[in-house]
């Protein structure tokens, strides 16, 4: 009887409890805003008339759990419309809130005579600043896991009614899970996921990422290799301690920046404990809409100043092309230094539809860090390359992610990475994609060939008439240690001379984390004097466009060169060549090569030149980032640090037919600088001198240009083959103002057109030895043997530069830029000089 009496007990508490947690309502579910479905963190979720409610995680997610319950559930954020939704009292259930972003409004304050509150706080973290900022530490790494999703939003009804979106009609139910039911529609096209070490060292200046996993699914994505190298945690990091932030190429302020107040409307809303820390919190606003500045929250410590947590905003008023809404919130930890880290990050980025009722484009990135080591610097080599990853990185197991994700994928992932196989396997997207990429690649890939560049097919010039040219090159599925490519060029007029130009190269890695490689190239065609080659740049819009009837003063070259290239360490870079190179004038043309063959003065006029030449190019930059594009790479900007370049020349007489002993010798110097509200600056200067007597035509050309298009490293008032200096000093000047004025008149500043503004200079002479236009001169007599007088060039005056000024608009139609020019100097120097011109390129900046 007593063990019945006891088990009759039992089960009475069980079912007491039973009937307890029944009556329990236990509600969870994730936060999250409706127009991009990204995680809202900290909102307050609560029932309004009960002092009862909870706070969404970093990650959006909440739990509640309450004996007694109303029949709605609220949630409420800085920046969203609050939102209701009616729940089941007494049951475990799921209660999803998809929230609609306003203008953020900051809360009513009261204002009291005296100093704001904030600046004392503020002060303070002023003041603490070296403690706290983790660019103090003399050196940190750290484990980092992230992951970027890239989908299609904002898809209007015009477009989603179409005949392009029928094929997603089948994924629409999958579409609309990871959308939630009352937010907009994504698509997904690209998903990652990257786990690396990052490492940082104070002395030198160093900071580098090595790759262990990278993990990748996208529309068009045939090769992770590259897209790996950009989605990366070391890309994306963003240090508030900093003045400015260079976000999207832009220079923002930071809300605890030295100047802050002079930008920013602080206000003290609230005091709470963090993660056991006890916080202030401030919310900001930027002074002027149009700047370049954040709205935001941010959450300061009270003992250190330190900055615990950070939210900010950039909306659609702000100066920015495309970009309708910019969302940063960080998460940081304390170190045992004291300096604080960014343990958790989220960045937002909506981008508005390019063209008229299609749609636009969300990037959505997560970042988890954890394993701090702080002060603890390694040895330099571990610091040596920006972006490295491990041989097997693209091909990690899923035991390796499930170990080393911070946390598991959820439903909606696993729903993203469906989709995105589902597309990428249409056939009209398929199509979609060769197209995107022979525009913006200039190529059009037949398996292991690669048929372009296009921009170069069509010509037009004096000597050959309509010239048609086809060229190709192999790709990495060809190989990756060899490349081969080449061309043939004919025109209209060389049916007649059977005169086909061509060139075919060869180049091999030898190593290609240093990037050493050896080529050669033989080529045979058509060249203006003054008008560089394009061997190392095949899409130059200047030479297409050179291409295209401004070509004068013509030579068929013919070039063989060999050369090798190699990054002694990493930032310093250096190519050597050898090259022999034969130029012979076209008769079409009013130009004959005059040099002094043989000292003999009677003979002054030569069909063909010879030049044999060892060429040596250094470049240092040493905080540049380079990206690895099958057997290209590309430099992705640098930090605002000047970068050095030594070009020297020495020409060789009797050696493989060459005719002159030369040395020619050019240093440079170029930096893009920073300078927040008021823009960024592109400056360079460029010393060349030659310094020996020799033929003009391997003088100092001063590059001119004749097109229609601005360019950075020409005098755009200035015709090809205009001066011709054995010593010169060029210097450039550019300012981009992104809009500081015109973001303050009404009607104007909705256009959002920016101001730029240049100045380009230069200074040169020419020596008597080398002027043939000089009396004096005993190379060049002022007639030839036959009566035939040498074309002309004109000379700079050593004590007046060549100046031309340029004031014009960019962000028109936010693609195109146009400049008005104005030459200076040198006006009656020659009949028909252009004062006035105007000009205009493709410009494309955030």
């Amino acid at each position: 009887m007593k063990l019945v009496k006891k088990i009759s007990i039992f089960l009475f508490f069980i079912v007491t409890a039973i009937q307890s947690y029944a009556q329990q309502t236990v509600i969870s579910g994730k936060v999250t805003d409706a127009s991009t479905g990204e995680a809202i963190p900290y909102a307050r979720v609560y029932f309004k008339h009960l002092r009862q409610g909870t706070t969404t995680n970093f990650e959006g997610f909440y739990k509640m759990e309450a004996d007694k319950a109303e029949d709605s559930l609220t949630v409420e954020y800085l920046g969203y419309n609050p939102k209701s939704k009616a729940i089941k009292k007494g049951q475990v259930q799921l209660v999803n809130f998809q929230m609609e972003p306003t203008e953020m409004q900051v809360e009513q304050v009261v204002v009291h005579p005296g100093e704001n509150p904030a600046f004392r706080i503020l002060r303070g973290v002023w003041a603490h600043r070296s403690q706290n900022d983790k660019t103090s530490l003399k050196a940190y790494q750290y484990q980092s896991y992230s992951k970027i999703e890239i989908s299609a939003n904002n898809i209007s009804d015009e477009f989603k009614n179409g005949k392009l979106m029928k094929p997603f009609k089948n994924i629409f139910d999958s579409i609309k899970m990871i959308s939630g039911d009352d937010g907009k529609t994504l698509i997904p096209f690209f998903i990652s996921e990257t786990i690396s070490d990052v490492f940082y060292l104070k002395t030198p200046e160093l900071k580098s990422e090595h790759i262990k996993g990278s993990k990748l699914s996208g529309v068009g994505l045939t090769d992770g290799s590259l897209a790996s190298q950009l989605v990366g945690s070391s890309l994306q990091d963003y240090n508030f301690y900093q003045n400015w932030l260079n976000i999207i190429d832009k220079g923002f302020i930071s809300p605890i920046a030295d100047g802050g107040i002079g930008f920013y409307h602080y206000y003290l809303i609230d005091s709470m404990v963090i993660d056991g820390k006890y916080c202030y919190k401030i919310e900001f606003k930027p002074r002027h809409e149009k700047d370049l500045a954040f709205s935001g929250t941010m959450w300061i410590n009270d003992t250190t100043f330190g900055l615990k947590r950070i939210i900010v905003e950039v909306g659609k008023k702000a100066n920015l092309n495309f970009i309708k809404s910019l969302h940063i919130q960080q998460d940081l930890v304390q170190t045992s230094t004291g300096a604080w880290m960014p343990a958790k990050e989220r960045i937002t980025v909506d981008i508005s539809e390019i063209a008229g009722k299609t749609f636009g484009v969300l990037g959505k990135l997560y970042v988890s860090n954890g394993d701090f080591v702080v002060d603890k610097p390694l040895k330099l080599k571990a610091y040596e390359d920006k972006i490295t990853q491990d041989e097997e990185a693209l091909y990690r197991e899923p035991t390796y992610w499930d170990k080393n994700r911070p946390d598991s994928l959820t439903k909606e992932d696993k729903t993203v990475l469906h989709i995105i196989d589902t597309i990428k396997n249409m056939p009209n997207i398929k199509t979609a994609v060769d197209i995107a990429d022979i525009i913006v690649n200039g190529y059009y890939k037949i398996g292991k060939i690669s048929i372009g560049p296009y921009i170069l097919a069509l010509g037009d010039n004096v000597v050959e008439g309509y010239r048609l040219r086809l060229g190709f090159k192999t790709n990495e599925d060809f190989s990756r240690y060899w490349v081969f490519k080449g061309y043939a060029a004919a025109g209209n007029q060389d049916w007649n001379t059977n005169h086909l130009k061509y060139s075919l190269s060869a180049e091999h890695f030898l190593s290609r984390k240093s990037w050493t490689k050896v080529g050669i190239q033989h080529l045979y065609d058509i060249q203006g004097l003054g008008v560089p080659d394009d061997f190392f740049d095949d899409n130059n819009l200047l030479t297409a466009a050179a291409q295209l009837g401004f070509l004068t003063r013509l030579n068929i070259i013919n070039v063989n060169r060999i050369w090798i290239e190699s990054d002694i360490v990493k930032g310093f870079n250096v190519r050597a060549y050898l090259i022999q190179k034969s130029y012979t004038p076209q008769p079409n043309n009013d130009y004959q090569f005059a040099y002094y063959p043989g000292n003999n003065p009677l003979n002054p006029v030569a069909t063909k030149l010879n030049t044999t030449e060892a060429d040596f190019e250094a470049r240092i930059a040493f905080k540049e980032t380079y990206i690895i594009n099958g057997n290209r790479r590309a430099s992705i900007g640098f930090d605002p640090a000047p970068i050095f370049s030594l070009h020297y020349i020495h020409g060789f007489n009797g050696l493989l037919g060459g005719q002159f002993n030369y040395n020619r010798v050019t240093l440079g110097l170029e930096q893009n600088v920073k300078m927040g509200t008021l823009g960024h600056a592109d400056y360079a200067l460029y010393a060349t001198k030659v310094f020996e007597q020799l033929p003009y035509q391997l003088l100092i050309v001063q590059p001119g240009n004749e097109t229609i298009f601005r360019t950075f490293g020409t005098f755009n008032m200035m015709n090809f083959f205009e001066f011709v200096s054995d010593q010169s000093l060029t210097a450039i000047y550019t300012h981009h103002f992104d809009g500081i004025f015109f973001n303050r008149i009404p009607l104007l500043k909705l256009l959002k057109w920016r101001e730029v503004v240049g100045i380009k200079g230069l200074w040169g002479n020419i020596s008597p030895q080398n002027d043939i236009n000089n009396p004096l001169s005993t190379q060049y007599p002022q007639n030839t043997g036959e009566g035939k007088p040498l074309t002309k060039f004109y000379t700079l005056n050593p004590n007046l530069p060549y100046l031309e000024v340029s004031y014009g608009v960019e962000n028109i139609f936010r693609f195109f830029r146009v400049e008005f020019l104005q030459r200076l100097d040198y006006l009656s120097i020659r009949p028909n000089v252009q004062q006035f011109g105007v000009k205009g390129s493709f410009y494309f900046a955030f």
